[in-house]
């Protein structure tokens, strides 16, 4: 009898093991890598998986578009009608790699194909006057495909935690261009964010290098 009893007890020592175990192994899963940059639900975000970015505090989309007498949606803007977003695919340096990871060389494209360009791959490149006469460096799409390095130095970002009153806020960011690991070239990085080129009638703004505290984003499955 004695025998039995040890038995289950065993046996509901097991149990408890296995139960606890699995639930540790559940929420590893949910919550994904440690530096995994994470959806608006929280899950972490997979290279190659369609997105929305918003702004994160008045829901603004990020799309294609023209802006102003262009005649090809070739600019990279902020949308203040609050129409929509159009998706975005992020895909890290390494191929290899199944998760979007902070402050990791990062490309970003929009998914739908773009008939004014080779690519809808984000770059920093055209540099336009604004309404002040100062240089701004705009976001457009068509940048090159193709491994990190000095010719494609132009696509790649960082997605970093974005910082409210000294503390990480869950789930929003900033982007970053930092060519730094990919080239040598002496390219200041700096975020991206809403800037001062923007088409009254068409209620968008340029997305461009910014100067001073970068604006913050959460990414929404599409």
């Amino acid at each position: 009898m004695r025998s039995m009893s040890s038995s289950f007890f065993l046996i509901g020592i097991l149990l408890c093991v296995s139960s606890s175990f699995s639930g540790a192994a559940a929420a590893a899963t949910e919550s994904g890598p440690s530096d995994a940059v994470h959806d608006t639900f929280g899950m972490p975000m997979e290279a190659g998986k369609r997105y929305h970015i918003y702004t994160a505090y008045d829901n603004q989309g990020i799309r294609a578009s023209t802006l102003g007498p262009e005649s090809c949606p070739v600019n990279v803007v902020v949308d203040n009608s609050c129409d929509g977003a159009e998706p975005v695919i992020f895909h890290p340096a390494d191929p290899q790699e199944p998760v979007v990871r902070l402050s990791v060389p990062t490309t970003i494209r929009f998914s739908d194909i773009n008939p004014c360009t080779n690519t809808s791959i984000w770059q920093v490149h055209a540099k336009k006057m604004d309404c002040n006469g100062r240089q701004k460096q705009l976001v457009k799409i068509g940048g090159e495909e193709g491994k990190p390095g000095c010719d494609t130095y132009r696509t790649w970002f960082k997605i970093r935690k974005a910082t409210r009153y000294g503390k990480h806020s869950p789930n929003i960011y900033f982007i970053e261009y930092n060519p730094t690991d990919i080239c040598e070239f002496p390219v200041q990085p700096g975020a991206i964010g809403p800037g001062s080129i923007y088409a009254p009638d068409q209620d968008l703004r340029s997305l461009e290098l910014i100067d001073g505290s970068p604006p913050f984003f959460v990414f929404q499955q599409a």
